[in-house]
């Protein structure tokens, strides 16, 4: 006999440390920061004249780090989607008025 599934919700996760949680959380701050002060600087007149490719540089790796530390807590945050439920089906009779009604 198979055995049953088992709900996601269930599923026992290995718990995160507060440490590993804190750590994501401050790689995510910090990239916003950089990427905050970035784009700061990048509309500063000096930078619209003199177009400096280190600000640019310095914007993407603040998106990285981002994005890395986005993908990190990914493993330890709820997921947001509800878990689907299948709708029952319908007794005989609202099954020949739904079709009737579409016809």
């Amino acid at each position: 006999m198979p055995e049953p599934a088992v709900a996601p919700e269930a599923r026992s996760l290995p718990a995160e440390s507060p440490s590993r949680s804190r750590l994501d959380l401050a790689l995510l701050a910090g990239a916003l920061a950089l990427g905050g002060f970035a784009t700061w600087q990048l509309r500063q007149p000096w930078a619209v004249a003199e177009r400096p490719s280190w600000l640019w540089w310095l914007l993407g790796a603040a998106a990285l780090l981002g994005g890395a530390a986005l993908a990190r807590m990914e493993r330890w945050l709820p997921d947001a989607a509800p878990l689907p439920r299948p709708a029952r089906t319908g007794s005989p009779g609202r099954r020949l008025l739904g079709t009737l009604l579409l016809a």
